[in-house]
């Protein structure tokens, strides 16, 4: 992009010696700044070609700038769950839950009228409004 470290650490809205740090591969972004970065980069650096469904989950939460927390209560997954699910070692797959994170990775996070509808179905009950 034509700029130096410092520069570019200015515009993202970090400390030069953070960017160095990711740079050299000594740390990586916390997840609130993934989309700061990719606002700066004008794309997104992260692919998505041959990824596991728990990775898509992973660089979809860091898209957003959220925590394994935040994403879990706004989805109303337990939190160990959601990070089982994320890190490929659910060993006992709740199909609800694998529905509203397929749906999370399509459409980003549902409104709350959608996540009761979905709650409700998986236990055997549908009141979705007609």
């Amino acid at each position: 992009l034509g700029q130096t470290l410092k520069e570019a650490s200015r515009e993202i809205g970090i400390s030069f010696h953070t960017f160095f740090k990711w740079e050299h591969g000594i740390r990586t972004p916390h997840s609130p700044l993934y989309s700061k970065i990719i606002s700066y980069l004008g794309y997104d650096p992260w692919g998505e070609a041959d990824l596991t469904f728990g990775n898509l989950l992973h660089l979809a939460r860091l898209r957003l700038g959220l925590t394994r927390t935040n994403l879990s209560e706004q989805l109303g997954i337990c939190r160990g769950a959601y990070a089982r699910w994320e890190n490929d070692r659910i060993t006992r797959p709740c199909m609800r839950e694998r529905r509203l994170l397929e749906k999370f990775l399509k459409q980003g996070i549902p409104p709350e009228d959608d996540l009761t509808e979905i709650q409700a179905t998986s236990k055997g009950q549908n009141f979705k409004k007609q």
